[in-house]
This record gives C-alpha cells, sequence and structure tokens, in this order.
C-alpha cells in the first residue's frame, strides 16, 4: 500500500477531549500492567494509560506535562481506527492494522482559547514538536502506530467553529442563521472549566473583546456537590449530576433532582453578569454558543432575560472539525 498522510484536528478540552467524530474525557490512570477488561488503553513508553471520569485539575500553562499530548494520543488513533472502520473495508484487526502501517505523516490541529491565542501559540507549538519528536510508537488496543509530525496548525478556539459553521451554512442553509445575517457576534463555548466568549466584528477575531473566565461545568458541579451535601447530607457525584440534568433515571429523591435542575438557571445569570461586568452588551450584539457543555444549559440559556438574540451549534465537536477542515485547506494550498 502507499504510504498516506492523516489529518486529525482535537480539541482537548478540561471536561472532554474530541477529534473529528470520537469524544473521549479529559482523564486517565496511569498503570505499569496492562488492565483486565478495560474498553480503551494506550501503551506509551513503558506506560499503560486508561481513560476514566476523573478529570485533571485546571492549569493556565497546560505544555508543563504530557497530559495534554497523552489525551492527543488517545484521540487520534482511536480517530483514525474509527474513520478506517467506518469504510468497510478494514473491518477485521490484520486489515486495519495494515492500513495504520501506511500511515505515514501526521496533519495535527489543535487550539487555544482566543485570549491566550497570542501569548502561547509558540510555546503550544514547540510542545507538540518535541513530543512527537522524530516520530512517537504506541499501541492502542492492541493496534501498533508509529506517527510522525507532519505539520502542527493551532487556530483561535471557537472563532474557528464559527466561521467553519458559517461556512457550512452558506453551502447548505437550513433556514435563518445568526452568522450569516449580523457581521457582528459573539461566540461562546461553555467548557469544563472556562467559558470563553469570542467577538466576531466584521468577520474578524477581536482579541480586546474575548475573554476566559473561570465559570465551567466542572466548577458548576463542584458547587453543586457541595451544596446537595450541606442542604440534603448527600454525596453526589459528576455523573449522576449529569444523568440528573439529563433527565436519565437516578433514584434520588424529587426535592434533590429539582434543586439540581434548578442551578443551571443561577449558573447561566452568574456567567451573563460576569461577561456584563467586562463590558459585552448582549442587547446590541447575538450570541452563538457552542461547545459540549453548553447543551446542559439549553433551557436556562433559552429563558436568560439579558440574552436578546442567539443559538446554537449543537455539535460538541465543532472545534475539532473546524481544525480538521482549516488543515485540510492549508495542506492543500501548500501550506505543508
Amino acid at each position: 500500500m502507499e504510504s498516506s498522510i492523516f489529518n486529525a484536528g482535537i480539541d482537548t478540552g478540561y471536561f472532554d477531549t474530541k477529534s473529528q467524530s470520537t469524544t473521549i474525557p479529559s482523564g486517565y490512570t496511569k498503570c505499569s500492567k496492562k488492565p483486565f477488561m478495560v474498553k480503551d488503553y494506550l501503551l506509551f513508553n513503558d506506560s499503560y494509560y486508561v481513560l476514566d471520569e476523573s478529570r485533571f485539575s485546571y492549569e493556565k500553562n497546560r505544555t508543563s506535562d504530557d497530559k495534554i499530548f497523552i489525551l492527543t494520543l488517545f484521540s487520534i488513533a482511536k480517530e483514525i481506527v474509527t474513520y478506517y472502520g467506518s469504510l468497510g473495508t478494514y473491518n477485521t484487526a490484520e486489515t486495519l492494522q495494515c492500513k495504520i502501517d501506511t500511515i505515514e505523516n501526521l496533519i495535527l490541529g489543535v487550539g487555544l482559547p482566543p485570549a491566550y491565542f497570542s501569548s502561547q501559540t509558540d510555546e503550544l507549538a514547540k510542545y507538540y514538536k518535541e513530543e512527537f519528536g522524530n516520530g512517537v510508537d504506541f499501541v492502542f488496543n492492541d493496534l501498533k502506530f508509529h506517527l510522525m509530525q507532519k505539520q502542527v496548525n493551532i487556530y483561535p478556539q471557537d472563532f474557528a467553529a464559527a466561521v467553519y459553521y458559517k461556512r457550512l451554512s452558506m453551502k447548505y442553509p437550513t433556514g435563518k442563521n445568526i452568522m450569516n445575517h449580523f457581521d457582528d457576534y459573539y461566540a461562546i463555548d461553555i467548557g469544563g472549566y472556562t467559558v470563553d466568549l469570542v467577538a466576531s466584528i466584521d468577520g474578524q477575531l477581536k482579541q480586546e473583546k474575548s475573554f476566559s473566565i473561570g465559570l465551567g461545568t466542572i466548577v458548576m458541579f463542584d458547587n453543586i456537590i457541595t451544596s446537595v451535601e450541606s442542604t440534603f447530607g448527600l454525596t453526589v457525584t459528576m455523573r449522576l449530576i449529569e444523568c440528573v440534568l439529563n433527565d436519565k433515571p437516578t433514584i434520588l429523591e424529587e426535592d434533590v433532582k429539582s434543586y439540581i435542575r434548578a442551578y443551571p438557571s443561577d449558573w447561566i445569570n452568574k456567567i451573563v453578569n460576569t461577561f456584563c461586568e467586562k463590558g459585552i452588551d448582549f442587547s446590541v450584539m447575538p450570541a452563538v454558543f457552542l461547545g459540549g457543555g453548553t447543551l446542559l444549559f439549553k433551557s436556562a440559556i433559552t429563558s436568560n432575560k439579558l440574552l436578546k438574540s442567539f443559538e446554537f451549534i449543537p455539535d460538541p465537536r465543532a472545534n475539532a472539525r473546524a481544525y480538521a477542515e482549516f488543515n485540510s485547506m492549508l495542506f492543500n494550498d501548500g501550506g505543508n
């Protein structure tokens, strides 16, 4: 088989890490021996890594250790397996391994919050270049990978997703779309630890009107856990809270569930008011909400009285898909 280049867009959020078509939790356990009966594992530098729901804590500088690199390898491998597995041709471990063996180079697209884009872009590019070195060897679910980084592209998170989905909506119109009807808008991503707001003015990113505040979903979950324990004497988990907010069955009493369900509205009020204090005026510019965390707040956003005009990009992998799309455009234009 001829050698090939694989294009991967990876969004390493604090709650989940996403590729174009996969989502994994942004947390793992490191083991010295191969774990028994796990769904996904990674073997890298003689250590085994197993994904779990215990997300890593917030770090402003995420290049100080190998956490995001391990999550990136997990996500790249899962994307490769998912992509080629979906074609139908590579439907056995043997044929899939043969195809993986032909992948010679990787084009990687990643993102940074616009508030940190200017200050951290070079550092993040250097981080991935050093981690990949002259090539990386690892095993994912018994499949062997050897990947060389041909190119790494770093994009402004959320702004890239907004631009990508604007182009999609122009190509495949589905009705009224804020990004097609207004030159100016805010793109807001409710992530794990932070909520990022990006101002697009006349189609251009305005960094001075882009902010990152520490009011993400994990922060809200931590508040709910503390509040439920002090109010009801119960210890709940993030997963249990997610089940309640997504109307999945639990054995919690109805008054506890009602208490948890009321939290997102107050939290959205806090997010909106914090941005207003920074000079953001939602009465004069519409907002576009994106990111996986946003889906938990859809009802609360809809009922918020300070948000005059808004819409949702429901795809939780919007950033990752945007990075991959722009990778493809740059590579095809000779930007390799």
